[in-house]
């Protein structure tokens, strides 16, 4: 919930890393093809696993170090050219090197969260990895339209169904909780063995591929980790990225939290209300629901990206009690999937907004009004 929940976060990285505006929506029959990879990559991590697990764990660790820097760097630099900004008195040759300033802080603490997690293992700092590949996934991974949308959260609802609940029957072992919970080689522990380093350096390490959460027994001692895997956020995540540009098209989405400072994240442009304005004073939304400016958490607007995303730790929760009370692994988009994407439709549908949303998306934005500043979609996730 958190990288559905942050996918604003990932916006302002993404604005300052990657040209947005560049990046094209997942065509059709990519969405098609998807799930059917998926099952492939699965089931050559299943087979020769043992195989292939130090160049796994070698890029994994490349992927979440680029990752971390990806969600560090933008407000990192923000953070400097505040104090700059606030310091005029600040030489010219420090001023032209804040931004490279921001960059050595950016990466240092990068080295120290990676070499951490490579030394120890700690759940938190695999968590932290984790996230930031969600935001980064999120951020890269664009939905066009509901249809491809449907294809593509409708295969990976099968996928996920298929290999947690009937692998077992084809393969003798349950598929994806194998992958799931498989460990690799710590390069760090094999380097340390060969050059007889003085470290001593856990020897099997979880790949980042899904969150880890500790559980305890009611006298405190541990039971061992619950998981979701990275999927389960990333694919419903994607599917609210698409709605929260649609919402920015129909210009809902700068009425979230309207008095906030991160605003732009949710849509961009935005130009605050004038003094006396009707805007400032209050008016009715496009869906026809008043909203209020003024105060400092604002008003939460009607949008579809609300309504999907209070769907998604409902999700979550069925998962987990489906799982507690068959004491056994669930798949969780089986739960996630119709829990974010039918109050979406639903509400689309009395919208009267569903044959836009499925055909032309983003594409296909609405005049604006006068209470609300045009959208550039392309600055979403």
């Amino acid at each position: 919930a958190t990288a559905a929940a942050g996918q604003a976060h990932g916006v302002l990285a993404a604005d300052r890393v990657l040209d947005l505006s560049a990046l094209a929506g997942i065509e059709l029959n990519a969405a098609l093809l998807f799930p059917v990879a998926a099952s492939v990559a699965l089931l050559v991590m299943f087979f020769f696993f043992n195989t292939i697990a130090p160049l796994l764990q070698l890029c994994s660790t490349a992927a979440g170090a680029y990752a971390v820097t990806f969600v560090l760097l933008p407000h990192v630099e923000a953070l400097f050219a505040h104090c700059r900004e606030r310091t005029p008195s600040l030489p010219p040759a420090l001023a032209a090197a804040v931004p490279t300033a921001a960059l050595a802080v950016v990466l240092v603490a990068v080295a120290a969260i990676t070499l951490s997690w490579l030394l120890s293992a700690h759940w938190l700092l695999n968590n932290v990895i984790g996230m930031s590949l969600c935001v980064l996934f999120v951020c890269m991974i664009r939905l066009p339209t509901l249809k491809v949308a449907a294809v593509l959260l409708g295969g990976l609802f099968v996928y996920d169904v298929f290999w947690v609940f009937y692998s077992a029957r084809i393969f003798g072992r349950n598929v994806m909780l194998q992958v799931a919970t498989q460990q690799a080689p710590n390069p760090v522990a094999v380097v340390a063995d060969k050059l007889h380093l003085p470290v001593s350096p856990i020897k099997m390490l979880p790949l980042p591929a899904k969150l880890l959460f500790p559980v305890y027994a009611p006298d405190g001692s541990a039971l061992g980790y619950t998981l979701i895997g990275l999927g389960d956020i990333v694919v419903p995540a994607i599917f609210l990225a698409m709605v929260l540009r649609f919402d920015a098209s129909q210009h809902r989405s700068q009425l979230w939290w309207r008095s906030t400072r991160h605003i732009s994240a949710f849509s961009a442009p935005y130009s605050p209300p004038e003094p006396g304005s009707a805007a400032a004073q209050g008016g009715v939304s496009s869906s026809g629901v008043s909203t209020s400016g003024g105060g400092s958490c604002g008003s939460i607007a009607p949008t579809l990206f609300l309504r999907g995303l209070l769907g998604y730790p409902c999700g979550l929760v069925l998962s987990f009690v489906f799982n507690t009370l068959f004491d056994a692994p669930q798949p969780a988009l089986l739960y996630l999937v119709p829990c974010v994407a039918l109050p979406v439709l639903a509400t689309a549908a009395s919208w009267n907004e569903l044959s836009t949303l499925w055909h032309r998306g983003c594409l296909s934005p609405r005049p604006a009004s006068p209470l609300t500043s045009s959208p550039d979609c392309s600055l979403l996730p």
